[in-house]
């Protein structure tokens, strides 16, 4: 899809790795790996469609634009993806997932037939889609994404309306816990019964940034310094996941391994750049480390000041101790 709906995809993946909804429930028995690897990959999904919608009522302002269903021509293409992943999901999913999981698949199974029959995909075509990484997706893309027709997948993005319409309308209330649930054991959003005020408290923000400008404590904890005419300001994030599984994805949306941290152990790294679930930035560090079973992700920006290890490792130390 070189035109419309692929620009929109390579525009919000630019912000996949910095941003993330709150988990809503306390984390239960852990999850399988392979479980939690293919929702990360529907959640990225959804996400993507969220940020893609921002970018299309965007552009449909200008005069004369064309309006679309960028949410159900998205979820058209990338079905072969997510009908793959919740096959996944079912192979070991709990007793309150499977339902919502059928019903999902149902769906997603539908995308795969509109992209056969009506837009002309092919074996090859559909295999390459459900092997895309969402995170990576670029405006060079040659494959399928890059070659489909624009029309077919509005045409068939009408049709496929309805079937998403029937996943709002089928779940209920625990199951919608019932998956916020997965995703904090899952590792794909910080935990949110951590008491930000317990790990950091905002006269130890204070000391360290300055006079604080804003706190936040709904995705993961953050605290910003004054506020500055240019530049960043100084800020720091310190998000908790529930489970070792998301140093992996956490370490690769920042490029790979990073400078080791043996003063944490096997599993700790930290990057150049400040990188949170809700703000990034070329300036600061971020350290993220796998500690007594759970992911820490520690971003920090001094304004001109350089970030070292030390300050970072001094600060995941005293979270952990305070957890």
């Amino acid at each position: 899809m070189r035109g419309r709906i692929l620009r929109w995809c390579v525009a919000a993946t630019a912000s996949l790795g910095v941003a993330s909804a709150p988990g809503t429930a306390r984390a239960g028995d852990a999850p399988t790996a392979e479980f939690c690897g293919a929702y990360a990959e529907v959640y990225a999904v959804q996400f993507l469609v969220a940020l893609a919608e921002g970018f299309s009522d965007a552009a449909e302002d200008e005069a004369g634009a064309e309006e679309h269903d960028v949410a159900a021509e998205i979820y058209l293409v990338l079905s072969p993806k997510l009908e793959r992943s919740t096959e996944t999901m079912l192979e070991s999913s709990t007793k309150s997932l499977e339902k919502g999981l059928k019903r999902q698949h149902k769906v997603w199974r539908r995308g795969v037939s509109l992209l056969r029959d009506d837009v002309g995909l092919d074996d090859d075509d559909i295999e390459a889609i459900a092997e895309i990484d969402v995170d990576s997706t670029t405006s060079d893309d040659e494959g399928p994404l890059g070659e489909i027709s624009d029309k077919k997948v509005a045409a068939a993005g009408k049709k496929y309306r309805k079937s998403l319409d029937s996943l709002e309308r089928g779940g209920s209330r625990a199951e919608d816990r019932a998956f916020d649930q997965a995703t904090t054991d899952c590792g794909i959003v910080p935990d949110s019964d951590v008491d930000c005020a317990a790990l950091v408290t905002d006269e130890e923000a204070t000391a360290l940034l300055g006079e604080l400008s804003d706190t936040r404590e709904r995705r993961g904890c953050s605290w910003v310094g004054p506020d500055v005419e240019e530049g960043s300001e100084a800020a720091l994030a310190v998000e908790v996941f529930a489970t070792d599984i998301a140093y992996e994805r956490l370490t690769g949306q920042l490029g790979g391994s990073g400078e080791p941290v043996p003063a944490l152990g096997g599993q700790a790294a930290v990057f150049e750049g400040y990188s949170s679930q809700t703000l990034g930035g070329t300036e600061g560090r971020t350290l993220i480390a796998v500690i007594d079973g759970r992911t820490l992700q520690i971003a920090l920006r001094l304004g001109d000041t350089p970030v070292t290890t030390d300050q970072l490792v001094a600060l995941a130390n005293q979270v952990v101790g305070r957890l």
